[in-house]
């Protein structure tokens, strides 16, 4: 699974992607070209993960629930939705 977010913080553009494989839960950050592989969690597909990302100054959340879906948290809010983050 691969996911990309453009992301506006303080007045910063950052790219931000992932590339996860699900039943392994090896997942590799990109902020900007710059990657960041992280430690595997198996069964990430089915129970999901939270990882702490910094965007110039300020801390951004990788939410991946179960099933596989990605989202951003910056500021309490869903980067795309703008929904506030309540978990």
């Amino acid at each position: 699974m691969t996911k990309q977010w453009n992301v506006t913080v303080d007045g910063e553009p950052y790219t931000v992607g992932i590339e996860m494989t699900p039943i392994l839960g090896k997942l590799t950050v990109t902020i900007n070209g710059e990657s960041f592989p992280l430690p595997p969690k198996f069964l990430t597909c089915l129970f999901g993960r939270k990882e702490r990302l910094m965007l110039g100054e300020k801390l951004a959340l990788l939410v991946i629930k179960p099933l596989m879906r990605a989202d951003i948290v910056v500021g309490g809010k869903y980067v795309e939705s703008g929904e506030d983050y309540t978990g």
